[in-house]
């Protein structure tokens, strides 16, 4: 799990703390390696229906064309009170985008819920997937379960379950 500044500001994570080991290097090396980052945060924006549709429109645009120059996959949710993404690609790249998030004025709180090396990409046909429309019954039961999860204190892996759910066809 990244170092991460406990005052929930995300301004003090400095990548991954875990312990090296043989595998790890190898695969830090590796520029195919893979690295997957999920967090949340709590939003600043204003919920959908008030003119916040539009500022997620303008963040997965942006998101889309930065993600698919560097070779990040991923997922965007937000429920009118938080955000959470899944970020996949090597883990330079996933870092340098994850840096420019934790700045980003539109949240605070930034809490990262899961990251290290995987296998195999969960979003690798999108640059940036959205968790549906609002109004879609999957996403509906996804904004509850979200904030009922992050307000229990949600790990990664009930996240990222939820939100592949919710972008499959």
């Amino acid at each position: 799990m990244g170092e991460l500044d406990r005052s929930g500001s995300g301004a003090g994570w400095h990548g991954s703390s875990a312990p090296s080991n043989a595998a790890s290097d190898a695969r830090r090396l590796d520029p195919r390696a893979l690295y997957r980052l999920i967090y949340f945060s709590r939003s600043l924006v204003a919920p959908l229906d008030l003119g916040g549709l539009e500022v997620i429109q303008d963040i997965l645009l942006a998101s889309r064309s930065r993600n698919a120059d560097r070779g990040i996959t991923g997922a965007l949710a937000f429920n009118n009170d938080h955000f959470a993404q899944v970020l996949e690609g090597s883990r330079a790249a996933v870092v340098e985008v994850f840096r420019s998030i934790q700045k980003d004025a539109r949240h605070m709180r930034v809490v990262v819920l899961e990251e290290g090396w995987i296998e195999a990409r969960d979003f690798g046909d999108w640059a940036m997937a959205y968790a549906g429309d609002p109004g879609e019954p999957n996403v509906i039961a996804f904004n509850r379960d979200l904030g009922s999860a992050l307000a229990k204190g949600g790990r990664g892996q009930g996240l990222l379950d939820m939100m592949k759910y919710c972008v499959s066809p």
